[in-house]
């Protein structure tokens, strides 16, 4: 049985196009493993006291990443949580803060913030919820990015977060940016809040490490 010319460059055109193909699912393939094991989770933490504290951070990853879930005990509205690297609490941090707040009665705000007129104790990571006219379901959330943290250079902070308070009617966008003037490896991440508050269970923050 004979190969027209014709139907031997279809057949090779086929199986140009089927290996291409399978070029194309193995690039997905290694591209869902890649994203799948990039990101580990390197410790979790579900705090009852002021602080929630990460020790002996690894410095074999490239990035950090926090995610959170939190409440306060707070007889009243949207207290804030504050964050420190390596135990500093020294006047060693800049932020500049983004607050948008949607009220279904009254007005809305946006506005714009810095730490202080100087360096600051901590950055903030944005509002989350007391107990006063909450319900016990109403939480706040927020992701905050810890990039290139072992890198002899002063450490940056990018934060996302965000809050409904119930009571006053309002919701909250928060993002921040801010910046440790230290060169010092991350090794430590402190979250709290103003003396005299806990937090109330399930509050959650996990940290990640990104390769």
């Amino acid at each position: 049985m004979s190969i027209s010319d014709k139907d031997l460059q279809r057949m090779i055109e086929f199986m140009d196009n089927h290996e291409t193909r399978l070029r194309r699912l193995e690039t997905q393939e290694i591209g869902v493993g890649v994203l799948g094991t990039g990101m580990t989770l390197i410790q979790e933490l579900t705090p009852t006291g002021a602080t929630a504290d990460f020790t002996s951070i690894p410095s074999t990853y490239r990035h950090l990443q926090l995610r959170w879930i939190a409440k306060s005990d707070l007889n009243g509205y949207t207290p804030t949580i504050s964050l420190t690297y390596n135990a500093d609490s020294g006047s060693s941090y800049w932020a500049t803060y983004h607050i948008g707040l949607l009220a279904w009665s009254g007005s809305d705000i946006h506005s714009v913030n810095a730490e202080s007129s100087g360096p600051a104790a901590s950055i903030a990571l944005g509002q989350i919820p007391g107990i006063l006219g909450e319900e016990d379901e109403s939480f706040g959330w927020g992701i905050a990015d810890i990039n290139y943290y072992t890198i002899s250079i002063y450490k940056s902070l990018l934060v996302h977060s965000g809050t409904n308070d119930e009571v006053r009617d309002n919701a909250r966008t928060f993002l921040a940016s801010g910046r440790w003037d230290s060169t010092a490896t991350i090794n430590q991440i402190t979250i709290s809040m103003t003396a005299g508050q806990d937090f109330v269970t399930p509050t959650t923050f996990s940290l990640y490490g990104i390769s």
